[in-house]
């Protein structure tokens, strides 16, 4: 693997960020390279794009030959601002978490790179919130309406953070991977709500504790999908 580090320019200042290329990274780039641009759990919490959980789903990808994108919020590492801090509002004039403007600069970083445009994109807890928020925007970021780049959310905690309901959106894109034991996951509240593709992973708690073998095998599967 070839890993690269890198600052993308975001809302608050520069984001700290590693680009990870495979082992055929040596190889002539192709246009449409697959990447997965992968977001890290809670700032305030010790989240960071480090996170083991993050790991073992970027490891994931780069064993199916996905390059990986990861960065830190801002207010984390060497990426400026304070978390929570500042105000992203949508297209639909909806105020929205700061870090969903963070989740945007990402995503346009690699948009721009012709060699990197096939994006998936992976949160896991409180980087899949912001993915969930951001879904609408990214959206308008592709030619086709309301479709969405392929998505996998981890342990999408929406019974501790809000999911407002979003609509005309390309639902089947989404997958979610959680644990069966994951006190901050309603899991009958998203998969009735949505026609999400759901892996469930018994035994595991929201942290995966003991269960990254099993994680690494859901994550595997939802690329596949």
């Amino acid at each position: 693997m070839i890993t690269e580090k890198i600052f993308i320019t975001g809302p608050e200042g520069q984001l700290e960020a590693e680009l990870t290329r495979p082992k055929n990274a040596g190889l002539p780039e192709q246009a449409g390279e697959r990447v997965a641009l992968l977001c890290h759990p809670h700032p305030l919490y010790g989240g960071s794009m480090h996170d083991g959980v993050l790991q073992t789903a970027g490891n994931a990808c780069l064993t199916q030959g996905i390059s990986t994108l990861k960065f830190n919020f801002r207010g984390v590492g060497t990426s400026a601002g304070i978390s929570g801090r500042g105000d992203f509002i949508a297209k639909d004039n909806t105020k929205l978490s700061p870090e969903v403007g963070d989740v945007l600069a990402a995503y346009d970083w690699l948009k721009q790179n012709a060699q990197l445009s096939n994006i998936i994109v992976v949160g896991y807890s409180f980087g899949a919130n912001m993915l969930w928020q951001a879904l609408p925007e990214l959206a308008l970021r592709n030619a086709e309406p309301n479709k969405i780049p392929n998505t996998i959310l981890i342990a999408p905690p929406n019974a501790a953070m809000t999911f407002n309901r979003q609509t005309g959106l390309h639902e089947e894109r989404i997958s979610i991977v959680a644990g069966a034991n994951d006190d901050y996951v309603n899991l009958p509240a998203l998969s009735g709500s949505y026609a999400l593709k759901t892996h469930t992973i018994a035994d595991a708690d929201h942290f995966f504790s003991g269960q990254h073998q099993a994680l690494d095998a859901a994550i595997t599967n939802a690329l596949a999908v």
